[in-house]
């Protein structure tokens, strides 16, 4: 053949070439813009855009990677519409929520699955940069007319299933105001995500009360605040929950009062209890949640709260509240309506400070254990578990104001209507000065000597009195009397006469020896620490200052026998 022919059919075959490459782009391009529409328009087919009469929905351009099976929807948002607003307003709807998410991208998307059969199967969901607004009404009633918007709303009669393989929500913001105060949320949670895997929805799983089937879930937060209480708001540094292992963490714990001390108290009626907390690390392990979905149960493994640190002040100058029964340990577990199962509970290397400012007084008493750890186990108010276990087993252990080791074993009866329950303890040896920032500002005595060799007590008591024994060995005890108006004045005659009215030795070698005696009735306007503490102390003042006892000795024996 010719140079020339040759040359010619080559120029032809090129040019024929990139028209078919061309023709095949074009093909290929059409085609998944035709598809990105066929998609698009099957998926607002299958979702709602308005979920109920108060709502509307709306979704951005959808964009498709047709060979990736790569779909990516933007700017979603869920809004109240105007009707829904004056609604809130007229406080007819009991909240409204604003939704919006920036990014919403599936990958592994079956997408001619769902042209033929309507189902969405993916193997990744990753939603992003999500804002929620929850707007609640204060003032709203429920009423049986009242209708709520359900998750099965979003899907219209189209939706048949959908199936992914895992879900990641990450930068999730959520933020709950009261309708009526816009301007300072109540709730805010911050940075949270959440990883779910196998995640399965239909129209069965719609009709449950968890709307969603999944094998696995992993939820990390950011900061958290609650400030719907009055006096209080709570915070954590971050929040971690897996489903794996049914372990909740929390980090960065805080009760923080709103208030200082002196104006926390000019908003009280009464004397009341302010409190500051701060733990650094509390987790919950093992919860069993299908124990909670199918029999109602909160069933935990354990709940480990480590270094905690506790203040708490109160001021006797405002009077008691009006009496009110306060239950004891027992009790308060049976008034729980919802049935709950704690195995163990374990409190570490905390400490807690007491302060109170007597009627007068210039300066608050303090008492400090630090450190301090608690154990529990058995902590229910589950019938089924307290008929194989009726006893709650509570064991303190903590250094009084850092010096001495107190040990106290709480034993608690579950199973009757009495609030029966045993203390045993025991104190180590220390110096009695110690006890000063206690007794000068609150009794105006100060402890010049005394040396408390050792401590042991053991009482059984009820919902109405406490009776037992108190063996303490102490030396060398001597006191003064201060004045009340200055607490570095003594007052000499008082201070003698103390000094003659208390007993300065209690010694296992001395004929005299005495076995302390306690026998208290409850203040039942008073909780369980109240309670404890009183029974100790009249206890210690039959030893010490057994005349001071003694008046109220014979009615007691009147009423003594054993406490069932």
């Amino acid at each position: 053949m010719p140079e020339n022919k040759k040359n010619k059919l080559r120029r032809r075959l090129i040019i024929t070439g990139r028209i078919l490459i061309v023709f095949f782009l074009i093909l290929f391009f059409g085609s998944e813009m035709l598809i990105e529409g066929l998609v698009s328009n099957e998926i607002k087919k299958q979702i709602n855009n308005a979920p109920s009469s108060l709502y509307t929905l709306q979704t951005g351009k959808v964009k498709l990677k047709f060979l990736s099976g790569g779909v990516e929807i933007e700017n979603i948002t869920l809004q109240p519409n105007d009707s829904a607003l004056n609604l809130l307003s007229e406080n007819k709807v009991p909240s409204l929520l604003t939704l919006k998410v920036d990014n919403f991208e599936l990958n592994g998307f079956k997408i001619l699955r769902l042209l033929r059969k309507n189902d969405i199967d993916i193997r990744t969901l990753a939603i992003s940069n999500i804002n929620l607004e929850l707007y609640k009404s204060a003032d709203y009633i429920e009423n049986d007319t009242t209708k709520k918007v359900k998750i099965g709303d979003i899907f219209t009669e189209h939706f048949q299933e959908a199936i992914i393989q895992k879900m990641k929500i990450m930068n999730f913001e959520v933020r709950s105001f009261n309708a009526h105060d816009t301007l300072k949320p109540e709730f805010e949670l911050d940075s949270l995500s959440l990883t779910f895997d196998d995640i399965l929805i239909n129209q069965k799983t719609l009709q449950k009360h968890i709307p969603v089937a999944f094998s696995n879930m992993n939820i990390n937060s950011g900061d958290l605040t609650l400030n719907t209480l009055e006096y209080y708001k709570i915070a954590t540094s971050d929040i971690s929950l897996t489903l794996a292992d049914s372990t909740l963490h929390i980090n960065g714990f805080r009760l923080i009062p709103r208030y200082t001390r002196e104006a926390f108290n000019q908003k009280q009626q009464y004397n009341t209890d302010w409190f500051n907390i701060v733990t650094p690390v509390i987790r919950v392990n093992k919860i069993h949640f299908a124990e909670w979905i199918q029999e109602g149960v909160l069933h935990l493994n354990s709940i480990e709260i480590e270094g905690p640190e506790i203040i708490i002040y109160r001021d006797k100058n405002l009077p008691d509240a009006p009496f009110k029964h306060k239950p004891l340990l027992a009790s308060l577990l049976h008034k729980i309506e919802k049935a709950i199962r704690i195995d163990s509970m374990f409190i570490k290397d905390g400490s807690i400070q007491y302060e109170e400012l007597i009627k007068n007084g210039k300066q608050p008493g303090k008492i400090v254990f630090k450190p301090f750890s608690i154990t529990a186990t058995n902590i229910t108010n589950h019938d089924s578990v307290i008929a194989k276990n009726e006893i709650l087993n509570v064991s303190f252990t903590g250094n009084l104001m850092e010096k001495t080791r107190l040990e106290a074993d709480l034993n608690i009866d579950l199973s009757g209507n009495s609030d029966y329950f045993k203390v045993k303890g025991s104190l180590g040896p220390f110096q009695a000065s110690v006890l000063n920032p206690v007794v000068e500002k609150m009794m105006f005595v100060s402890i010049e000597s005394g040396d408390i060799q050792n401590t042991d007590f053991v009482f059984y008591a009820n919902d109405d009195v406490s009776q037992g024994q108190l063996f303490m060995q102490y030396d060398d005890l001597k006191v003064k009397v201060l004045s009340e108006e200055d607490h570095e004045k003594a007052r000499a005659a008082l201070s003698f006469a103390a000094n003659n009215i208390i007993r300065n030795k209690n010694l296992k070698t001395d004929r005299k020896f005495l076995v302390g005696q306690i026998n208290f009735d409850r203040d039942k306007n008073k909780g369980i620490v109240n309670y404890i503490w009183n029974s100790v102390k009249s206890g210690l003042i039959s030893i010490v200052a057994p005349v001071a006892s003694r008046d109220n000795k014979a009615e007691k024996r009147k009423r003594s026998g054993k406490i069932k």
